[in-house]
């Protein structure tokens, strides 16, 4: 965890709403309908800003170790919760990436 608790609360409300597009989102929608361009359009954003995160955090804290004196903030991949960020992360890239 960071710190920050507005840094938090921000990736949090992230979640929430990326977790609701998964809702709205079905494979029976028309690939050319406005409604799908607009959820891949929130899809990319959805992508990028949790890909920021993951950067922010991997910056702050190191990958693998890190020469911080507070024994709370481990690296970034030795926290479950950030490896399990890492593997979405990375998945949605080479999601976004296959797109092109």
């Amino acid at each position: 965890m960071t710190p920050n608790k507005w840094f938090e609360l921000i990736i949090l409300l992230l979640i929430f709403t990326s977790s609701a597009m998964l809702v709205i989102d079905t494979p029976l929608i028309d690939p050319n309908s406005t409604k799908q361009k607009i959820l891949t359009t929130i899809d990319f954003v959805h992508t990028v800003l949790f890909t920021v995160e993951m950067l922010i955090k991997v910056i702050g804290l190191g990958f693998f170790t890190n020469s911080l004196k507070d024994n709370n903030l481990r690296p970034y991949i030795r926290s479950t919760w950030n490896v399990l960020d890492f593997f979405v992360v990375m998945s949605s890239l080479i999601e976004l990436l296959m797109k092109f």
